[in-house]
């Protein structure tokens, strides 16, 4: 039998074709009316074709989220570092009086032409901290952070962390 072949009706409404030679005639007629059961249905909508340049800008896009996911770390780390270095830069007495509180010991002596200001703070039963600054005789000059060390021996603290960790209320964030 030929699936090509159009459906002939007798005049009782019956048909000389099979049931197979119907579906294939009915869908060369109109391809657009599918019925459940036929082998087309559901119709696939047709792929839709992707441009190659905007497969390469999403291929950038990633690419750059990627790096950006890789570095984010990075400048957390850099920013906490800054922000340590300049909370330990800016230390004056002032600024120490005013984040930690008084100190229990706070000592100035003249030492002419410059005057040395060592304060000690207590850190608990951690033993104490004794903070040097310096400036010049004169009226308008500003103290200078000079070393930090502890009160009960020699361990000095060199590096903004070993200062924070030290002192803690040298902190910004705290």
């Amino acid at each position: 039998m030929d699936d090509t072949k159009p459906v002939v009706s007798s005049e009782f409404g019956e048909s000389n074709e099979t049931p197979t030679t119907k579906r294939a005639a009915a869908r060369a007629q109109s391809p657009a009316t599918t019925k459940p059961g036929d082998s087309t249905w559901p119709a696939r909508p047709a792929k839709a074709k992707v441009p190659p340049w905007q497969i390469g800008m999403y291929a950038l896009i990633g690419l750059v989220a990627l790096v950006l996911l890789f570095q984010i770390p990075g400048w957390i780390g850099t920013a906490r570092q800054t922000r340590i270095q300049r909370a330990v830069d800016s230390v004056t007495p002032e600024r120490l009086l005013a984040r930690c509180g008084p100190p229990t010991e706070d000592v100035t002596k003249d030492v002419y032409p410059i005057l040395m200001r060592t304060m000690s703070y207590s850190r608990g039963g951690k033993g104490g901290v004794v903070v040097a600054f310096s400036r010049t005789a004169e009226e308008k000059s500003d103290w200078v952070f000079l070393s930090m060390k502890d009160a009960s021996g020699p361990m000095t603290y060199t590096t903004p962390e070993a200062q924070i960790s030290a002192l803690s209320c040298l902190d910004s964030r705290k």
